[in-house]
């Protein structure tokens, strides 16, 4: 599923696809990025990579798909006060497999005005914050 299907179109989002074997923590992210990481000890990295790509202004637009974490300090040191969040209502089933038992939200580090009205709008039941709210 890709969460943003509903306000942006399908694989609208990224201009560049990289894959397992392309070792994307490493590698500079360039213009608009969609980040679905993995939700396990390497969370943080995935996290800073994808905040210090958006402010060394190599990445215009950072989205991102991530649990909601507000009682870790990658939370607090790399999405509070520096990207939109839109917590996602309910559970997300990915792959139809009936959902994740973990909250959700779509962390965007500089989306403002449109895109991000694009993305309110498309998931009215959601709740969001934008940066310095």
């Amino acid at each position: 599923m890709d969460p943003l299907e509903r306000a942006i179109g399908r694989f609208d989002l990224a201009n560049k696809e990289y894959g397992p074997a392309d070792d994307p923590l490493r590698l500079p992210w360039v213009d608009k990025v969609f980040l679905n990481p993995p939700y396990d000890d390497e969370l943080p990295i995935w996290v800073k990579k994808a905040h210090g790509e958006y402010e060394g202004g190599n990445a215009s637009l950072v989205v991102a798909i991530l649990p909601v974490a507000t009682d870790r300090a990658w939370w607090h040191q790399h999405i509070a006060n520096r990207a939109a969040v839109v917590f996602l209502r309910g559970l997300i089933a990915f792959n139809n497999d009936g959902g994740d038992s973990t909250p959700l939200a779509l962390v965007i580090w500089g989306a403002t005005g449109s895109p991000l009205d694009k993305v309110e709008a498309a998931y009215p039941e959601s709740w969001a914050v934008r940066p310095n709210d």
